[in-house]
C-alpha cells in the first residue's frame, strides 16, 4: 500500500507539496500533531512528510513512572529539554504522556525555523500569547501560507467582537480558519471515536488559480482574471482589509477536501463548512452556559434543569451569532455540528468550567477561590468571557435580549444568587424569535435607487463584471438592506428611513463637519495611511488618525521605548520604557485601546533603501515623522518615485516645521505636480549643524502641536480624495452631489508653516511662507527633457532599492572637528586621573600641585543640566565665537586682569559647590561655596621665586563630544601667539602650561567613568 501510495505522488500534476507546522505542543497541540502525522503520511500526493511541531522549550525531569525510565539512560539523569525528549522517544512526556507520536513529527523549538517554507500553520497554543508569536513570525512565514486556529473563543471588545483567527490573519497578513469541536484532548489522543468542525472558507483568488499543465496537455483552466484583484470577504461579509497572496499553482488548493484529508481520521470524524464566525463563536459562548449548567447541578436540581440552561443557551448562542455577523453566519452550525450543540453537550456535562461552577456552589465559595485552587492560577475562560460578553452588550444596550449571558454575568459580579437563575432567565415574551431573514428594501428606496453603476465581481462567476445600483446616497442595495434590518420595527411602507450605520458610531461628531461628511468618512475607512517615525512627531499624529477611523494604520519605527522618550511620545507609556518594548508595538497596544476597529500593520525596522519601496507601495499616504535628513530625502524619494503624497514635519527646541509634498503626486491638465523635499532643500544642511533632541533639546508641546497637525493635514487630504488621481476623484463623485472635486483652474498653492513657542511677537508663532513648488530639474520629480538636456540622472525605484543612491554620502557624515595637534589634545581617561593628581598629591615642594583650569564651552542651560567636571569654569561657545579673544579676560589673560579667587588648596573656587566629579566618585575634596551666581574669574596667576616670571595653569577645554572645545581651545593659542609676536619682552615673563581639549569630551569621560566603576 505504501509503495501504490508513492507511485501516485508521483504521477501528480502538482510540482509542490503542503508543508505543515503545528504551532504549539501542549496536550491538545501535541494530539493534533499526532493526527496530521498519521495523515502526512498517509496522503504524500498532497503533504510533505515531515511535520514540524513548534515547542516552547523548557527543562523536564523525566517521570520514574515512565516506561523510558532508565537510570542507566542519560536522558534519566535530571532536567532535559523537552524537545530532545519529544524526538528521543517520539512522546510528549509531559503534557501527552503514553501516547505515541508518529516518527515523521519533529519537535522544534525554533519558532522560526519550525515555520520555514510551511503552507499550512495550525495554530494551537493559550490565546494570551498569539500577538507576541505572530510578533515573531512576521516576515518568516511564505506570505501565501494558510492557517487553522484550534484556539476557542472570541476577543469581545466593549464595541466590537474579533475572532482569533482574525487576529492571526491581520497581524500575519494571511487566511486563517478555524478548528473546533466536542473534543477533550486525551481521548482524541487515546483514538476514542469523537468528532470536530473545520471552519475554512477558501479565499477566491486560491479557486481562481491555473490548474497546473498535466501529461494530457495545457491546463484547461488558465485564467486571465487578475488574482491581485480579487477581494476576499471577512467574518462580517466586508472586504478583507487583509490583502491575500493567491496560492501558488504549483500547490494542491488548500480546500475542504485538502483540509479533511489533513485531518480526518477513523476515530476522529471531521466535518469541513464555511462558517467561521459560527465555529468560533461556538467555542466561546459554550462555556458562559457551562458555568451556569454547574451552578444548576450544585444546587441538586437535576438533568431537567441542565437541560433547559443548555437549550436555553443553544438559542442565545444562535442569536448572537445571527445578530453580529448576518452575512456569514449559518445557524446550522450551533444546532448541526460538533462545534455547536455537541461541544455545549459536553462542556456542560464535565468540562472545566462545568466543575468549578458546581464546587463553588457545593463549597459555598466564589469561583475565583474554586479555579484558584483547582488552575493554578489559571482563569476560568468561561467566567472570563462572561466579562466581555457582558460589556459588549452593555456598550449596545442590548443586556435583556440575552437573559442567561446576562445572568451569568450578574451572578459572578454578585448581584445576584445562583438560586435564581430560574426567574432572571425567564424572557419577556414568549420565546426568543427565530432569526428573521433580511427584509426587503421598502418601496420608498427601492424607487429611489439612483441609475449610477460601480463595478465589481459576480462571485457566483468570478471574473465576470456586473454592475450594483445605488441609491442617492451612494449606498448599495445591500447596504440599504443591511441598514434597516438592524434598525427595527420598519415596515415595508414605512416613511423614514433608518440613518446611515457610521452616522450613529464612533464618527459621528466629525462626520458633522461639512469638510468631511459620510463620503469623507468612507474614504478614511478605506484609506492606508504609513506613520514612519513613532517618537514626538509619530506619537500623536498614530493616535489622531487611528481615532480618526483610517482603515489601514501601518506603523514602522526600528526604535525601542527609553524613559527620556516620555516626556513627549504621547503613545509611549511607563510600561512600555521599562520592558523595552519595540515603539512599533508600543504604539499599536495604545492605539487598538483608542480604536480596536482598524487594522494596524507592523513593520518594526527602520526606513532603508532595501525595504522603503516596498513598504510605502502599500499605502496611500506617507506621514514622514523621522529625525534626520539623509533618511527624509529617501522617504520623500519613495514617495515620488511610488506616487504617493507625503506630509513631512519637523520639530527642535521651541521651532517646528510643516510641509506636504508630492500633492499632487502626478500631474494632469490643470493640475500641476506638487513640489518634493528636494525641491524644497535642493541642498542638505551643512552636517556639523545638524544636531538632534538629545543634544539641543525639544518641548514636548512643539512636537505634540506639529504631530497633531500632520495628521489634520492626513485627514484633509484623504477627505478630499487628494490621496488619488484626479480622473479617479472625478470618477468616484461622478454622480455624488455630496463631495465635489476642486475646479480644473483651482491652482493650488504650496506652503510651509512655521510654529516658534518662543515668538518675541505671540501674533507670529504661526507662519506660512510661500514655496515656488515643482522644480522642473530636480533630480526626483522633474521633467525627463529638462534633466536630459542637463545631462543629469533621474531618480529611479531601482537606483533606490539597488543601493545606487548614497544618502549618507550626499548629506555628508558629520566627522570630528581636527583642528588641534595630537599634541593639544589628551584621551578622557589620563584627563581623569591628571584631575585625581592634582587634588591629591603634592609635588617635591610639599605643596599642592596646582589645579589646572578647566573651561566647559557648553551652553550655559547645557551645562546646568549635564554632569560636570568638579571647579569647572563656564564659558559658552556662542559667547567666545560672538566676542572672540576677549572671551577669555576672565581666565586673567587680558592685560590689568585681576587674579582669580583661590580656594584653600591652591585651586579654583567651584561655581557649583553641589556639582559631582564626572566619575561619580565621592573621594574627591569638596570645595567650600562662597561664589555669587555671577561666573567667577578663574585661575591662575603667581609668582614663583621672585624670578619675576608669571605662571600660569594648563587649561582644559571640554565640550560635549569634542568639538567645540578644538575651536575655543584654538582661540586661545591664536590670542597667545599674537600676544607673543606683540610683546616680546613680556611674553617672556610668562609661563604658559600645556592648553588644549579633552578628546570626546563629556560623553568620553561618562563612558570611561562607567568602565572603571
Amino acid at each position: 500500500m505504501d509503495g501504490l501510495r508513492v507511485k501516485m505522488s508521483s504521477l501528480t500534476p502538482y510540482a509542490k507539496k503542503h508543508k505543515v507546522t503545528v504551532i504549539g505542543s501542549g496536550n491538545w497541540g501535541s494530539t493534533i500533531a499526532k493526527l496530521v502525522g498519521e495523515n502526512t503520511l498517509e496522503h504524500p500526493e498532497l503533504f510533505e512528510r515531515e511535520v514540524q511541531m513548534w515547542v516552547y522549550e523548557e527543562e523536564v525531569e523525566l517521570d520514574k513512572k515512565s516506561k523510558h525510565y532508565d537510570e542507566a539512560s542519560e536522558f534519566s539523569k535530571g532536567k532535559q529539554k523537552l524537545s530532545t525528549l519529544i524526538n528521543a522517544f517520539h512522546e510528549n512526556v509531559k503534557y501527552l504522556p503514553g501516547i505515541p507520536l508518529p516518527p515523521n513529527v519533529v519537535a522544534n523549538p525554533s519558532l522560526v525555523d519550525s515555520v520555514k517554507n510551511s503552507t499550512i500553520l495550525i495554530f494551537n497554543l493559550p490565546h494570551q500569547f498569539i500577538l507576541n508569536l505572530c510578533k515573531q513570525l512576521r516576515g518568516h512565514i511564505l506570505p501565501f501560507a494558510r492557517g487553522i486556529s484550534c484556539i476557542k473563543g472570541v476577543n469581545v471588545h466593549e464595541s466590537s467582537i474579533s475572532l482569533f483567527s482574525e487576529t492571526i490573519g491581520e497581524e500575519l497578513g494571511i487566511y486563517c480558519g478555524a478548528l473546533s469541536g466536542a473534543n477533550i484532548a486525551s481521548e482524541v489522543a487515546q483514538e476514542k471515536f469523537s468528532e470536530t468542525t473545520v471552519a475554512y472558507d477558501p479565499p477566491l483568488m486560491d479557486s481562481q488559480s491555473p490548474t497546473p499543465a498535466t501529461s494530457q496537455g495545457p491546463s484547461p483552466a488558465s485564467s486571465h482574471v487578475d488574482l491581485t484583484k480579487l477581494v476576499h470577504k471577512d467574518v462580517s461579509g466586508k472586504p478583507s482589509k487583509v490583502q491575500l497572496k493567491p496560492l501558488p499553482a504549483e500547490y494542491h488548493s488548500i480546500d475542504h477536501d485538502t483540509l479533511k484529508k489533513l485531518f480526518h481520521r477513523r476515530y476522529f470524524h471531521v466535518r469541513v463548512v464555511s462558517d467561521v464566525a459560527g465555529v468560533s463563536l461556538g467555542g466561546a459562548l459554550k462555556n458562559v452556559v457551562a458555568v451556569a449548567a454547574g451552578w444548576v447541578d450544585g444546587l441538586g436540581w437535576g438533568d431537567n434543569a441542565k437541560a433547559a440552561v443548555m437549550r436555553i443557551g443553544l438559542l442565545e448562542m444562535r442569536e448572537f451569532g445571527n445578530r453580529f455577523f448576518p452575512h456569514t453566519i449559518q445557524s446550522d452550525t450551533f444546532t448541526v455540528e460538533s462545534a455547536g450543540v455537541a461541544d455545549l453537550i459536553t462542556s456542560c456535562s464535565g468540562g472545566r468550567n462545568f466543575r468549578c461552577a458546581k464546587m463553588s456552589i457545593q463549597e459555598g465559595k466564589s469561583i475565583e477561590e474554586i479555579q484558584e485552587r483547582e488552575l493554578n492560577g489559571q482563569k476560568l475562560q468561561g467566567a472570563l468571557t462572561a466579562h466581555e460578553v457582558n460589556k459588549f452588550l452593555k456598550y449596545k444596550g442590548i443586556e435583556k435580549d440575552f437573559p442567561l449571558l446576562t445572568a451569568v454575568y450578574n451572578i459572578l459580579e454578585g448581584k445576584e444568587k445562583a438560586e435564581h437563575l430560574p426567574d432572571l432567565i425567564e424572557p419577556e415574551d414568549e420565546s426568543i424569535p427565530p432569526p428573521k431573514a433580511d427584509p426587503p428594501p421598502p418601496p420608498l428606496i427601492a424607487h429611489a435607487a439612483a441609475s449610477s453603476e460601480t463595478n465589481d465581481l459576480d462571485m457566483s462567476n468570478p471574473g465576470v463584471l456586473v454592475s450594483e445600483s445605488r441609491s442617492e446616497d451612494g449606498r448599495s442595495e445591500d447596504q440599504i438592506r443591511s441598514t434597516t434590518s438592524e434598525v427595527e420595527p420598519h415596515s415595508s411602507l414605512s416613511a423614514l428611513l433608518p440613518a446611515p450605520p457610521l452616522a450613529s458610531g464612533r464618527y459621528n461628531r466629525q462626520m458633522l463637519v461639512p469638510q468631511v461628511r459620510l463620503r469623507g468618512q468612507e474614504s478614511l475607512l478605506a484609506s492606508k495611511v504609513l506613520i514612519i517615525g513613532l517618537g514626538g512627531l509619530g506619537s500623536p499624529a498614530s493616535l489622531y488618525l487611528a481615532g480618526a477611523g483610517i482603515g489601514t494604520l501601518g506603523l514602522m519605527d526600528g526604535d525601542a521605548v527609553e524613559t527620556s522618550n516620555l516626556h513627549r511620545q504621547i503613545v509611549h507609556t511607563e510600561s512600555a520604557a521599562r520592558l523595552g518594548q519595540s515603539k512599533v508595538q508600543s504604539a499599536a497596544t495604545r492605539c487598538r485601546e483608542l480604536n480596536p476597529e482598524i487594522v494596524y500593520v507592523c513593520h518594526e525596522e527602520s526606513a532603508s533603501a532595501s525595504n522603503i519601496l516596498n513598504i510605502v507601495s502599500q499605502y496611500d499616504l506617507v506621514l514622514d515623522c523621522t529625525d534626520n535628513p539623509a533618511t527624509r530625502y529617501l522617504i520623500s524619494d519613495a514617495c515620488v518615485v511610488s506616487g504617493k503624497v507625503l506630509v513631512s514635519g519637523a520639530a527642535q527646541r521651541g521651532e517646528g516645521m510643516l510641509i506636504v509634498l508630492n500633492n499632487p503626486p502626478t500631474s494632469s491638465e490643470g493640475d500641476e505636480k506638487g513640489p518634493c523635499y528636494r525641491c524644497v532643500f535642493p541642498r542638505p544642511p551643512a552636517p556639523e549643524t545638524v544636531r538632534g533632541c538629545s543634544e539641543i533639546g525639544i518641548l514636548g508641546p512643539v512636537v505634540g502641536v506639529i504631530g497633531t497637525l500632520m495628521a489634520g493635514e492626513a485627514i484633509k487630504i484623504i477627505t478630499s480624495g487628494g490621496h488619488i488621481s484626479r480622473q479617479t476623484r472625478a470618477d468616484q463623485f461622478a454622480n455624488d452631489t455630496r463631495a465635489s472635486v476642486e475646479s480644473p483652474t483651482q491652482k493650488k498653492q504650496h506652503t510651509m508653516l512655521l510654529y516658534n513657542t518662543y515668538a518675541s511677537d505671540p501674533r507670529s508663532m504661526f507662519r506660512t511662507v510661500g514655496l515656488r513648488g515643482r522644480r522642473k530639474d530636480c533630480v526626483a520629480c522633474g521633467d525627463d527633457q529638462t534633466l536630459a538636456t542637463k545631462n543629469v540622472t533621474k531618480v529611479t525605484a531601482e537606483a533606490i532599492s539597488h543601493g545606487r543612491l548614497d544618502y549618507q554620502a550626499f548629506c555628508g557624515v558629520f566627522e570630528d572637528v581636527k583642528l588641534l595637534d595630537e599634541n593639544n589634545r589628551i584621551h578622557a581617561r589620563d584627563f581623569l586621573r591628571n584631575q585625581v593628581e592634582a587634588q591629591t598629591q603634592p609635588d617635591r615642594s610639599g605643596k599642592q600641585k596646582r589645579k589646572p583650569i578647566v573651561v566647559d564651552v557648553r551652553e550655559e542651560h547645557e551645562y546646568e543640566l549635564g554632569p560636570k567636571v568638579r571647579g569647572s569654569l563656564n564659558i559658552p561657545i556662542s559667547h567666545i565665537l560672538r566676542h572672540g579673544s576677549e572671551a577669555f579676560g576672565v581666565l586673567g589673560v587680558s592685560p590689568g586682569a585681576s587674579p582669580p579667587p583661590m580656594g584653600p588648596d591652591g585651586g579654583m573656587i567651584d561655581q557649583e559647590s553641589h556639582i559631582p566629579v564626572i566619575t561619580r566618585h565621592d573621594s574627591f575634596p569638596t570645595k567650600p561655596s562662597g561664589h555669587s551666581d555671577q561666573i567667577p574669574p578663574s585661575p591662575a596667576r603667581e609668582t614663583q621665586d621672585g624670578s619675576g616670571e608669571e605662571q600660569y595653569s594648563s587649561v582644559y577645554f571640554v565640550c560635549q563630544r569634542g568639538n567645540d572645545s578644538q575651536i575655543a581651545a584654538q582661540k586661545l593659542i591664536d590670542k597667545i601667539e599674537a600676544e607673543m609676536a606683540a610683546e616680546q619682552e613680556a611674553v617672556r615673563k610668562k609661563k604658559w602650561g600645556w592648553i588644549g581639549d579633552v578628546k570626546g569630551g563629556i560623553i568620553a569621560m561618562e563612558r570611561h567613568a562607567r568602565t572603571s566603576i
